[in-house]
């Protein structure tokens, strides 16, 4: 991935069930090869983005 992405922009683009691509991204996260980004909104929302 050339941009960072939030686990519902990978759904849709790939057209992936949620609980997979959470599943996915977590083992490429032990495995180093990727890396996660978190923004909190003003209304406390957390929003994670993931690039490889």
């Amino acid at each position: 991935m050339k941009t960072p992405k939030s686990v519902k922009q990978i759904c849709q683009e790939n057209n992936i069930p949620i609980n997979c691509v959470y599943r996915r991204l977590k083992k490429l996260e032990q495995k180093g090869l990727l890396e996660k980004s978190g923004v909190i909104s003003n209304d406390g929302v957390k929003t994670f983005l993931y690039q490889s």
